[in-house]
């Protein structure tokens, strides 16, 4: 698979897609964004009030096409009418049960397989912190001991991770592999 590479300070490639009004909304989210007492206070707020509408109609809104795949298709065509290709990135991390590794791996296997059907959709990508538990990806990458029962948690992280490139392959769809903490960055490296 080629792709073609654009210069990253290409301005009109990057928002030609966009109105003059949501490049102005981005303008005023960065520059609130980009002040860490403002930071700190919104997400203090977004703790402990329900202003999920307003963090869907700024942050989110800016910086993700949707919750679901469908969703996320209005803004795939969006930037594919302006020239510019999409990621699907299923981020969801924190998870700190088996049924939910298993629900975020079902999801970025549908991330992949929709990027093998869709020319606008280059490669895929995930990170192992949705799919693990980072508590034992740390222990590892550390030698501390671990017990039976990590050790089983480990190995299904580590069936989880082929299984995703191992879908990735299948399908013909590039995939990366998103960077962690590097407390237990190696042992990711080491496992892709």
């Amino acid at each position: 698979m080629k792709f073609k590479i654009e210069a990253f300070n290409n301005t009109e490639i990057a928002f030609r897609s966009k109105s003059n009004w949501k490049l102005r909304k981005a303008l005023w989210l960065f520059t609130i964004v980009k002040n860490p007492g403002i930071s700190k206070i919104m997400t203090t707020m977004a703790k402990l009030f329900p202003i999920k509408p307003v963090i869907k109609s700024t942050v989110f809104d800016h910086f993700c096409g949707g919750e679901t795949i469908a969703e996320s298709e209005e803004t795939i065509q969006e930037l594919h009418s302006g020239g510019v290709k999409t990621i699907l990135d299923y981020s969801v991390e924190g998870a700190h049960n088996e049924a939910a590794f298993d629900f975020t791996t079902r999801e970025i296997i549908a991330t992949i397989e929709n990027a093998a059907r869709h020319q606008e959709i280059p490669f895929a990508v995930f990170k192992v912190s949705g799919i693990a538990p980072v508590d034992i990806l740390e222990k590892v990458q550390s030698n501390q001991e671990i017990t039976a029962k990590e050790q089983i948690a480990f190995d299904k992280c580590m069936n989880r991770i082929d299984t995703l490139c191992e879908t990735a392959f299948n399908n013909r769809v590039p995939v990366f592999i998103d960077a962690e903490d590097s407390w237990y960055q190696d042992i990711i490296d080491k496992a892709a």
